[in-house]
């Protein structure tokens, strides 16, 4: 619950925050420095973020998160709408929800699978894949509803109620779950005491496995890294940019809601799957394709609005597929005392790449076209897509890495 609506807040914020810093009399520049200070701050400080999430108790790191999040966006509704404010005052609210944004997403994934059993990670990571997939989509939505009929600084506030709606339900998750762990330790569940630690009942874990851990995500990582740089963070670009050239900007939204439509239609339908795949990890190569598929249309140049929003569902259906498999992945493989760690560090290496392809798109444009950005960028996501199917594939011990998950792990 708190996971979406966080999604449904920032969702909404970020929908408002523009309206809100240009109509409150700022200057463009002032809302670019807003915007990259929460998003710098925010990526400088997960690995902090993941650091504190595997030392200290997680739920207490969240509530902490969550507070600092309603106090930026309370802080941030009152600051922009007095121009007369020195700039900084709102570049500093943004630098304090991005900090909080760090410190609240590595301790929220971690915690997953020390509140559920092992057989039904899959499906609770594809109900919380369709629920944040719809709040990213609703969110614009109901902020421009909002804005239309009370206001840009209205919608501003309601974000904030998102993350304190947030806030309460973290505030019940030990009222909640302690009773559960009690009947646990009654039946003696090896995984009690990881997750006592975790909801605050404990001193805190020694993390171990470090090294083995790292050579178990590095592939999808790398995968990971080479189709935002190649393929998602030029798309994001140029997608917009090929509409606006046939005088169809206005489709974009539409195209984006495609999207989201289909990692939620993953969602809903992962929910009902028996168990978890063993062997899931093998096909995310073959998903990276599937997820390309937008980027296809856009490089062939002949795509319309149409054709677009259908290889964004198809699209969204693959992230779908792909982010509920690499958490279920993630959760295997990790022991609870370096998850948050993992998470910081793979969340990392997938932002830089996207902020590397997104933001390297005007230069290679004027080197080799746009067309050919993305058909090159295709051909290195297709030889990144072979390369980790082959050595998935064909290498012998490549699941072991399975076998060495402390049994912290395991709920059963």
């Amino acid at each position: 619950m708190s996971d979406t609506f966080v999604a449904l807040g920032a969702a909404v914020i970020s929908a408002s925050l523009p309206v809100a810093v240009l109509s409150g009399g700022f200057s463009s520049a002032v809302l670019g420095s807003i915007l990259a200070a929460r998003t710098v701050s925010s990526l400088s400080c997960l690995p902090l973020g993941g650091y504190v999430g595997d030392r200290f108790p997680r739920v207490p790191l969240m509530r902490i998160a969550l507070a600092l999040q309603v106090g930026a966006v309370g802080l941030l509704g009152v600051v922009v709408s007095d121009s007369d404010i020195s700039r900084w005052i709102p570049v500093g609210a943004a630098v304090i929800l991005g900090v909080a944004d760090a410190l609240f997403l590595p301790p929220a994934a971690a915690l997953v699978p020390t509140l559920s059993r092992s057989h039904n990670l899959a499906r609770i990571n594809a109900l919380l894949t369709a629920l944040q997939s719809i709040a990213r989509v609703l969110g614009p939505a109901i902020a421009g509803i909002m804005i239309l009929a009370w206001g840009s600084l209205t919608v501003i506030y309601f974000g904030g109620i998102c993350y304190g709606v947030a806030l309460c339900s973290v505030l019940l998750l030990r009222l909640r779950s302690a009773s559960d762990l009690a009947c646990d330790v009654a039946q003696g569940d090896s995984n009690c005491n990881a997750k006592l630690a975790a909801l605050g009942d404990d001193g805190g874990t020694r993390p171990q496995h470090g090294l083995r851990t790292w050579r178990a995500l590095l592939p999808v990582s790398l995968l990971t890294l080479v189709f935002n740089v190649s393929v998602w963070g030029p798309y994001q670009i140029l997608a917009p940019a090929q509409l606006s050239a046939a005088s169809r900007v206005d489709c974009w939204p539409w195209v984006a809601a495609a999207y989201g439509l289909g990692s939620s239609v993953f969602g809903v339908l992962g929910m009902f799957r028996r168990s978890e795949s063993r062997y899931s990890v093998k096909f995310m190569g073959i998903c990276m394709l599937a997820w390309s598929a937008p980027a296809w249309v856009v490089a062939s140049g002949g795509g319309s609005a149409l054709i677009l929003s259908i290889g964004s569902v198809v699209a969204g259906f693959a992230s779908g597929y792909f982010r509920t498999r690499w958490s279920v992945y993630m959760q295997s493989v990790v022991p609870t005392q370096l998850l948050s760690r993992a998470v910081s560090g793979t969340t990392i290496i997938a932002s830089v790449g996207l902020a590397v392809g997104s933001g390297g798109v005007p230069l290679m444009m004027q080197t080799v076209g746009l067309k050919r950005v993305l058909f090159y960028g295709i051909l290195a996501n297709c030889v990144a897509c072979i390369v980790f199917n082959a050595w998935i594939f064909f290498r012998p011990d490549s699941d072991k890495s399975r076998d060495y998950v402390c049994a912290a792990n395991r709920s059963e």
